[in-house]
């Protein structure tokens, strides 16, 4: 009958999932969970390995630059200035080893040149050379400071002494000496130059034109070379600086 349908049909309706029926609702805090899911693992990253940094190029160690040699000091001696005419001489000869002075502090410049001192300056502005024969002379006792140095002028005929035993180490030197020992050793003939205090033919004529063409000596002045003048030891030392082939050296 109908009102049977009509029960059976509400039933069927209220019944259903759906419908929101009170004994059908969730009870707060029974709300069904879902189900648990395992993470999916998470595969570890390849290890970045970072770049080597690029090693800067080393720039080439700069070159040292050499040190020039200091030029030696001038020589300090008392009685010496550098405005001296004899100033440049005194230091080349002291920083050459041809002369250390004649005491501390002084080199004695306008005392008397002797004959043995002008040798043994010559003689070490030659380098000091050994001579092979002794030189037989009575006045020269043994271990003189200037033996070798005469016996090396003797040797070399820039001397034969005073006499024939004798060499007189003491006795001042004169121009005309002074001139013919660096004749001796670096001289060269040459057209006389006219001094009107050389007789012709004398010993130390060739000397002196070759001394005053090399520009070793003009002589004293007014035409004149002053042979027998006895040299100073500023001269001698100026003379010996003069000399082109030593003052080259």
């Amino acid at each position: 009958d109908k009102l049977g349908a009509y029960k059976i049909t509400y039933t069927a309706v209220h019944n259903r999932p759906d419908c929101g029926h009170p004994d059908d609702t969730p009870v707060i805090g029974d709300t069904p969970t879902r189900p648990h899911r395992r993470p999916k693992p998470v595969e570890p990253a390849e290890p970045t390995v970072s770049e080597t940094p690029e090693v800067p190029e080393v720039s080439e160690v700069p070159e040292i630059p050499e040190i020039p040699e200091t030029p030696a000091a001038s020589v300090s001696f008392g009685d010496v200035k550098e405005t001296d005419y004899f100033g440049p001489a005194v230091n080349w000869a002291v920083e050459k080893g041809i002369t250390a002075g004649t005491a501390e502090g002084r080199f004695s410049p306008n005392e008397s040149c002797s004959r043995a001192q002008i040798l043994t300056m010559l003689w070490a502005a030659m380098g000091c050379p050994r001579a092979e024969k002794d030189a037989e002379f009575g006045d020269i006792p043994s271990g003189a400071y200037y033996l070798e140095a005469v016996k090396w002028a003797v040797e070399k005929g820039l001397t034969s002494g005073t006499s024939a035993n004798m060499f007189s180490p003491d006795a001042p030197c004169t121009r005309a000496q002074a001139m013919m020992f660096l004749y001796g050793c670096f001289g060269s003939p040459v057209e006389n130059t006219a001094f009107s205090d050389i007789a012709p033919g004398a010993y130390y004529e060739k000397a002196a034109g070759w001394a005053a063409s090399a520009g070793i000596s003009a002589g004293i002045g007014g035409g004149k070379f002053g042979p027998e003048i006895e040299c100073t030891r500023a001269q001698i030392v100026t003379f010996l600086y003069s000399v082109p082939q030593l003052k080259s050296e």
